[in-house]
């Protein structure tokens, strides 16, 4: 078990959902293994998970990026809506690049790398300078395939080599959840994780306003 604290109130955090969504949050207090977080930004217009509902929580720090198994004990609706998590297990460190990320509803397009032709077309739903989960339609999008990724990221066209790490199956209206890897020159990450920063900076502005 690593000796790390958990995150400190005001801290930023990311709360990764079930279904794949990632959103940003902080902390506001903390109780030995248990951690009451702002209702994380961009949440309002769903419903909350119930509780029980099994979370990874992840911040940053001197060592890198921490993650952490949590699971949802409680929400509370006062004029700050909150969150109740208990950690569960071993936080983890990682010291890779990519590990920053962001939640965002940017544009994707997916074309073979082959071929050209289109194979899938939707939204991000998170993004770092190594790889995306997107969500939207393409049945011909497979896991292993080579693809060109066509991101819209503020004012900036990405076209970034990718491979397929997974494909879920479609659901009822044809829309499927996939994960990317991207094999991103200096000057693309460069430009993925001035995105990035740009988007953490603007979720702290937004969480420090509803904390009036």
């Amino acid at each position: 078990m690593i000796n790390i604290s958990p995150p400190a109130p005001g801290t930023l955090v990311e709360v990764a959902l079930p279904d794949g969504r990632v959103h940003s949050s902080r902390s506001e207090a903390v109780a030995e293994l248990e951690l009451t977080i702002t209702a994380p930004a961009g949440a309002g217009d769903i419903e909350p998970p119930g509780p029980g509902t099994v979370l990874e929580l992840r911040w940053t720090g001197p060592r890198g990026l921490y993650t952490a198994p949590a699971v949802l004990t409680g929400v509370s609706d006062g004029r700050i809506k909150s969150w109740t998590v208990q950690a569960t297990g071993e936080v983890r460190v990682d010291n890779r690049r990519d590990a920053a990320r962001v939640t965002t509803s940017a544009q994707v397009r997916l074309t073979d790398a082959e071929t050209g032709a289109e194979v899938f077309r939707g939204r991000l739903l998170d993004v770092s300078e190594g790889g995306a989960r997107c969500r939207g339609t393409g049945p011909d999008a497979t896991p292993d395939q080579k693809v060109i990724a066509k991101l819209v990221l503020d004012d900036r066209i990405l076209s970034l080599p990718a491979r397929v790490l997974s494909a879920d199956a479609p659901d009822a209206k044809d829309v499927r959840l996939l994960v990317l890897a991207f094999n991103a020159t200096n000057a693309e990450a460069a430009v993925i994780n001035r995105y990035v920063l740009q988007a953490q900076i603007r979720a702290r502005k937004a969480n420090e306003r509803a904390a009036g």
